[in-house]
């Protein structure tokens, strides 16, 4: 299997992207947010790298933009926050391929279907 570790999933641009030919990073907001037992929302955030092809689309991706990954699960660098906390850098996604699902936040739309009695469309 080329691919042992993979995942795959699909997020909304939460920041605008940060890129350059070879790399770039996407944070996304995963669409799953619930409420705790406290009555707290939480959302789910996943900071995304892409390399090489998959850093090309930066240049095409905007924020509300929704866009899908396929990458490798990593654990995100331990960081110290300005106030000298030690944080958990959590987890972020190595991507190897980044799709645009829908530019714009425009929905993704069907074909129309073919209406019922046309012959136009019978190929014989």
């Amino acid at each position: 299997m080329k691919h042992e570790n993979r995942i795959t999933f699909s997020g909304v641009v939460c920041d605008p992207p940060r890129y350059n030919p070879s790399a770039g990073v996407l944070n996304l907001n995963l669409r799953n947010t619930y409420e705790a037992k406290n009555g707290a929302e939480y959302t789910t955030y996943i900071r995304v790298a892409g390399w090489g092809s998959a850093a090309a689309i930066g240049d095409k991706v905007a924020e509300g933009d929704t866009v899908l990954c396929v990458g490798r699960l990593k654990k995100g660098k331990k960081w110290t926050d300005r106030d000298g906390n030690e944080r958990d850098g959590g987890y972020e996604i190595n991507a190897f391929e980044l799709d645009i699902i829908d530019a714009g936040g425009a929905p993704l739309t069907a074909s129309p279907a073919p209406t019922v009695g046309s012959t136009d469309d019978i190929p014989f």
